[in-house]
């Protein structure tokens, strides 16, 4: 299993039997927000503070795939394997942190300036809020860093939605409105 670290600023190897994790990829190209892994296996990260999006097939060399993209987030691969080129779905959302790609082709943002989750679709940009009031948002913690922010957003293979919230310690179920 592998986890990204942006604090850390590196991409680490995680094994799931003892729990142990090494570096796999160091400062500053691991320096992993979200990542994803293409069909064939490619596994491709964000690197959010430096805003670039990088990819490694295998242990093969890392390939830089694109640069210029300040506050990189969430990805993930489409059905066909590509990543896609960069186009704007949506604007103004507030401060969208987790983002999944669902099996009808939509996308759900966790957008935590609003404490909402959203459906987005891809094809009009529509945004329709799925649940509201949710347990995200932003405390101040010392540093200045956010303390709750829906560290991610899961779309299962029929459709359930799955967020998670730090402050709480905790994983939620939401079934749409």
């Amino acid at each position: 299993m592998f986890a990204g670290s942006v604090a850390g600023a590196a991409l680490y190897e995680v094994d799931r039997d003892n729990g142990a994790a090494k570096i796999a990829i160091p400062t500053p190209e691991g320096m992993a927000d979200d990542i994803a892994f293409a069909p064939d296996g490619t596994m491709a990260w964000t690197g959010f503070l430096t805003g670039d999006l990088y990819a490694r097939k295998a242990d093969g060399p890392i390939k830089k795939l694109a640069s210029g993209l300040p506050g990189i987030n969430s990805l993930a691969y489409r059905k066909d394997g590509r990543l896609g080129k960069k186009t704007i779905l949506a604007k103004d959302l507030k401060m969208p942190e987790g983002v999944a790609l669902a099996p009808d082709g939509k996308l759900i943002v966790a957008e935590v300036g609003a404490k909402r989750l959203v459906e987005l679709d891809p094809q009009t940009g529509k945004l329709t809020e799925i649940a509201g009031n949710l347990p995200i948002g932003l405390v101040g913690a010392p540093g200045g860093l956010p303390t709750n922010i829906p560290t991610g957003v899961g779309v299962g293979a029929t459709g359930t939605i799955y967020f998670s919230s730090d402050i709480e310690n905790a994983i939620y179920k939401v079934v749409k409105k």
